[in-house]
């Protein structure tokens, strides 16, 4: 995503979201994202690979 090598994070097999859909279920999923919009402010400096 962050290197635009897809659009949907679901497209990147080497990504852990797939994992971490499996375990939690999507409606939990779908809840914790709006539940917690702030989300979307997010920075970290230390994020520069």
């Amino acid at each position: 995503m962050k290197h635009q090598y897809v659009e949907n994070i679901k497209d990147y097999p080497y990504s852990s979201f797939h994992q971490f859909l499996e375990k939690q279920g999507r409606d939990n999923l779908v809840n914790q994202f709006k539940d917690n919009s702030d989300y979307k402010k997010l920075y970290s400096d230390q994020d520069d690979f």
